[in-house]
């Protein structure tokens, strides 16, 4: 949160406008914990016949 904070005071400096920066974040905010499971889930798919064996032990 430091990093954004350091973009959002520069934006600040520079007399930009803060609410496309907002908007950025609170996408990610939304989109890592989505891409997260969906990264999972299609590691979890590709997993070899003998992991998928071991895995129900």
């Amino acid at each position: 949160f430091d990093y954004y904070n350091g973009i959002l005071e520069g934006y600040r400096q520079n007399g930009l406008p803060t609410q496309p920066l907002k908007q950025a974040w609170e996408h990610c905010v939304e989109e890592v914990p989505r891409e997260t499971e969906r990264i999972n889930r299609s590691a979890c798919g590709q997993l070899s016949p003998r992991r998928k064996k071991d895995r129900g032990r």
